[in-house]
């Protein structure tokens, strides 16, 4: 499952090599994946039905209907979820310390064309161009007594990607649902299966009171961190 990630992922989408940080196992607690300093940067579920913990606060569960079982450290540095049921999809997850790619490999036209991610207690916001930002909040005292919610930055998903077997790309979109970010994939019987479909996210480190950006994004650039202050609650 891990080379038919790696062989079908846009080379422009990779993350380099030397970049890929190997998660560490922590038994039944899941994967370790240590940024810089060591300081623990993500941690992966053992199991495909359970979510990602990132240093930032931000939470996102593995897709539902993937149906998968315990995941295992390829040699990539991948963390593969197979699924457990025939039909149903399999899951890679595959990170850099600053960031997190998580594949679905879609093997048949018998699988959902809906798979959802949990957020956790972060609020996805979807963009023009496809791509969404997950905002968190606090309540705060300021300077002068008075009391205020502000509102972060947490992390950031890339606009959506599929691509069937051929290296053709497949119709996809992200839909915000409450708390839930669900991409659709619209392959059809024709379709050369298997596909890959992919969110990445990227994270903010730090909290709602104290934001230090380290979020970043394809194509080299850097968005900094940023909050917003709703006074007077």
């Amino acid at each position: 499952m891990a080379e038919t990630v790696a062989e079908l992922t846009p080379a422009a989408l990779q993350i380099p090599e030397e970049e890929i940080v190997e998660p560490v196992s922590l038994g039944e607690e899941g994967f370790l994946v240590a940024g810089d300093l060591d300081e623990a940067a993500a941690i992966l579920p053992l199991e495909g039905d359970g979510a990602i913990s990132f240093g930032a606060g931000v939470e996102i569960g593995l897709p539902e209907k993937a149906e998968t079982g315990d995941g295992l450290v390829a040699e990539d540095g991948s963390v593969s979820y197979a699924a457990s049921d025939e039909g149903a999809a399999s899951v890679t997850v595959i990170t850099s310390g600053e960031g997190t790619r998580i594949n679905t490999v879609i093997t048949d036209a018998s699988a959902s064309h809906e798979y959802t991610y949990s957020l956790g207690s972060g609020e996805p916001r979807l963009l023009p161009d496809g791509s969404v930002e997950i905002y968190g909040s606090e309540d705060i005292v300021d300077d002068a007594g008075q009391e205020a919610t502000v509102e972060s930055l947490l992390g950031s998903v890339d606009a959506a990607w599929a691509v069937d077997a051929n290296g053709e790309p497949v119709p996809t979109r992200y839909e915000v649902r409450g708390q839930d970010l669900v991409q659709i994939v619209d392959f059809t019987e024709d379709t050369a299966f298997p596909v890959v479909a992919d969110p990445s996210l990227w994270w903010v480190i730090g909290t709602a009171s104290d934001l230090r950006c380290r979020d970043r994004f394809a194509g080299g650039g850097r968005r900094e961190g940023h909050r917003r202050v709703r006074e007077g609650r």
